[in-house]
């Protein structure tokens, strides 16, 4: 593949961490193969945030005014806390 080489330190639990990866799985041969899948994987996680942030955004953007109830700060707090406790 090529590509931009890019030369990246990291400390020694880091590097135990990858290289028992590499190790444990078929999917690795090297670390450039895991490090690679970790960045795609972070890519896709982070677009598919942006998808489920935008499907619950998008409702709320073209509702009307009066769709909207004010609430206090701590009304926020205190539903929140409920839904985790539920």
């Amino acid at each position: 593949m090529d590509g931009k080489t890019m030369l990246i330190s990291i400390d020694e639990d880091l590097a135990e961490i990858v290289d028992k990866r590499i190790r444990q799985s078929a999917r690795f041969d090297t670390a450039n193969d895991y490090i690679r899948a970790l960045i795609e994987r972070d890519a896709e996680t982070d677009e598919e945030a942006r998808g489920l942030l935008a499907k619950e955004l998008t409702p709320g953007a073209g509702a009307e005014e009066t769709a909207f109830v004010e609430v206090s700060a701590e009304e926020v707090i205190r539903r929140n806390r409920a839904r985790r406790q539920a």
